[in-house]
């Protein structure tokens, strides 16, 4: 039975109110009313050291019944807010294969067109489909002594466990931006020195596909920083490159994002909107089990982390990138 059901029906009311009504007429009822039940326990903020009399619980209904009269009234203006993720579209939890459905294209709402009051409706030119996400283990396990978790307690467990996630979420990032590289629809295969015509190219693509530049960011690869970095003391770049940022979008620096395969080590560079270009989904949350049986008889503990995950490009059109540029 639910909790309102239990508080709120014929007997709880109706006795309530008799009782209430009742001590407004006669003093038995009164002192019957200010009977002590219990104490609250003094701990609990607020309330704490509070006597529970007989009035006191026959309260609850009447005030549950003023709470709720009160919250039906604002819910029309609480309910279904919408909440936006600012990275990615994330399927969280999920037990089973995902299938989410993709828009084929970012543009789609551009042929709303104003109508009359009864003619027909454009056609949005929205075209949906599907991409189904299946989970993908990524594991990772290490030995620690018990010598050394007796010099450092609780606090070498949970440093361990830390690092090793850390790690199987390396191997996420490493997975998404491969992905993001390899089904970025804009951009250029530089071959030769970055220009400022090539990374203005890569925002225009995006730009055209109908992605949103507010949300849009810079990755690069470590080569890329090298390169970017080296050629701002040009007159033809440092306008564009100041501090943490190329042509006044954000930019970040990550050994996530593998370097071109071309000769020596040219640079790569991702450029998008990433909350319409990819999916992320997990697949439940981090798995850590702490074995300290296996190894016991070298007087050590194993740690395994396991997670599931799969990512997919979304919107190809979202995502611009430049690859094998070099000083």
């Amino acid at each position: 039975m639910k909790l309102r059901q239990i508080l709120v029906n014929e007997y709880t009311v109706g006795g309530s109110l008799l009782l209430i009504g009742a001590g407004f007429w006669s003093t038995r009822f009164t002192e019957a009313l200010g009977y002590k039940l219990f104490t609250i326990p003094s701990m609990l903020p607020l309330i704490g050291g509070m006597d529970v009399t007989v009035g006191r619980a026959a309260a609850l209904v009447p005030l549950s019944l003023g709470a709720a009269f009160l919250l039906r009234t604002v819910r029309p203006v609480t309910n279904k807010v919408p909440v936006v993720s600012n990275l990615a579209d994330l399927a969280d939890k999920v037990v089973a294969e995902v299938s989410k459905p993709v828009a084929s294209e970012i543009k789609g709402a551009e042929k709303a067109a104003e109508e009359t009051e009864v003619s027909a409706d454009a056609d949005s030119g929205l075209d949906m489909d599907t991409v189904t996400l299946t989970p993908t283990r990524v594991a990772a396990k290490t030995l620690w002594s018990k010598q050394l978790m007796l010099q450092g307690g609780a606090a070498v467990d949970a440093l361990i466990a830390r690092e090793l996630s850390a790690g199987v979420n390396e191997t996420i990032d490493k997975a998404v931006f491969a992905a993001a590289v390899a089904g970025a629809a804009g951009g250029d295969d530089v071959t030769g020195a970055l220009t400022y015509t090539a990374l203005t190219s890569a925002e225009k693509d995006v730009l055209a596909a109908g992605g949103d530049l507010s949300r849009c960011a810079f990755v690069g690869s470590p080569s890329a920083m090298s390169i970017i970095k080296a050629e701002a003391a040009i007159d033809s770049i440092r306008a564009i490159v100041e501090g943490n940022s190329i042509d006044g979008f954000t930019t970040y620096f990550t050994p996530n994002v593998a370097d071109s395969a071309g000769v020596g080590t040219p640079g790569t560079l991702l450029f998008g909107d990433y909350a319409a270009g990819m999916l992320l989904a997990f697949f439940g949350g981090i798995d850590l089990l702490v074995d300290p049986y296996s190894n016991a008889g070298t007087a050590q503990i194993a740690l395994h982390v396991n997670k599931f995950y799969d990512t997919a490009v979304r919107q190809g059109g979202a995502l611009s990138k430049l690859t094998n540029f070099s000083s």
